[in-house]
């Protein structure tokens, strides 16, 4: 459960309304593993409640499922789905870095694989995505995507370094555009020590964009990921910094660059503080203006252990938002404080995910 203060509910960029909001998420989560099977299935709701602005109450669901199973010592196959109606506002913002108008979002994905292993060091797999995105109002447009994936991976003897092939086919379609891209990268992760690991992904992506209104766009983007990460007995750390080409929910495909960065400090067993820092920064579009645009969010929290299973978090967070295709005024802020309880209930103690 969790209880915010808003100073901008709706993002705006003039006549802001603040607001307090309740929100109760129960979720239910199920693993069954075998010798040769795996299965995790879920469900959860958020019941999203407004003390002024009751037109904005909603209920928000997200289903998921997903599956393995090894056929021979070698090959392994593997399938998930899932479902979720969440709001364009967090959903969208999250996923892109820009603020839309408020709708209801509709998403269903699902997909498949399979992976052989060639040697004790290699590995060969193969993968295909599928999505569909539907929205209940405002500019976005409803739009399908389809991914087919190639993956090679190789393990140096001591273990320590993973080389990644990856060859991948992209399509999205709506009624605004259609968009095929091929994108090749290499990548390379390296683990340090026991503390300590790197991944640096890099690569080219060709894209073809028709315009439903006519005409066709064909661009080069460079597509990098570079992620650091440190695991201490008392805290943690990652840095990560991502290029690509995104589809955007009014069909213009985006160039995206995004940095986040992760910070955790236990300073007793039950208390620890962090902070969650994240900066977008968008370019693109074929409309009569170019998107020129960026958001930011910085996230300061203290978190308490009141059980080993129950967790109460105090947090503030700022956001910043600049988009120049808009008219009228360039920039919106937000800010939000609150406070959440984290209930679970294992169902078995000793089959936690930990292993202990």
């Amino acid at each position: 459960v969790r209880g915010t203060y808003d100073d901008n509910i709706g993002f705006s960029r003039a006549d802001s309304t603040s607001d307090f909001v309740f929100k109760a998420s129960p979720e239910l989560a199920l693993e069954r593993t075998k010798e040769r099977s795996r299965l995790e299935v879920g469900a959860g709701l958020d019941f999203v409640n407004h003390a002024d602005e009751s037109d904005l109450n909603r209920i928000q669901e997200r289903y998921r499922g997903a599956g393995s199973y090894d056929l021979t010592e070698r090959l392994t196959i593997s399938a998930e789905t899932g479902y979720m109606k969440d709001s364009t506002l967090e959903s969208e913002l999250e996923r892109v870095g820009r603020v839309i108008t408020l709708a209801d979002r509709f998403r269903f994905q699902g997909g498949g694989g399979v992976e052989y292993s060639l040697n004790p060091r290699s590995d060969l797999g193969a993968e295909y995505k599928l999505s569909r995105t539907a929205f209940s109002a405002g500019d976005s447009v409803d739009y399908d995507g389809h991914e087919v994936a190639l993956r090679y991976s190789v393990r140096t003897r001591n273990e320590t370094d993973v080389y990644l092939v990856r060859p991948a086919y992209t399509r999205y379609g709506s009624d605004v555009s259609d968009v095929d891209s091929f994108a090749l990268t290499l990548g390379m992760t390296r683990s340090f020590d026991e503390t300590l690991s790197a991944t640096a992904v890099g690569g080219a992506r060709y894209s073809r964009v028709n315009q439903e209104r006519g005409g066709t766009d064909r661009n080069w983007t460079g597509v990098v990921d570079l992620s650091v990460r440190y695991q201490g007995q008392t805290g943690s750390a990652s840095l990560s910094y991502t290029r690509d080409l995104i589809y955007g929910s009014d069909g213009e495909t985006l160039e995206q660059d995004r940095v986040q960065a992760r910070l955790r400090k236990h300073l007793t067993e039950r208390v620890a503080v962090g902070l969650v820092a994240s900066a977008y920064r968008l370019r693109g579009g074929s409309g009569s203006q170019d998107l020129d645009g960026a958001h930011c969010d910085a996230t300061p929290s203290v978190r308490y252990n009141m059980t080993r299973w129950n967790v109460l978090t105090l947090a503030y967070q700022y956001s910043y938002d600049r988009d120049q295709a808009v008219s009228g005024d360039e920039v919106a802020t937000r800010n939000q404080v609150w406070i959440a309880l984290n209930m679970t209930w294992p169902g078995d103690r000793n089959t936690r995910r930990d292993g202990n």
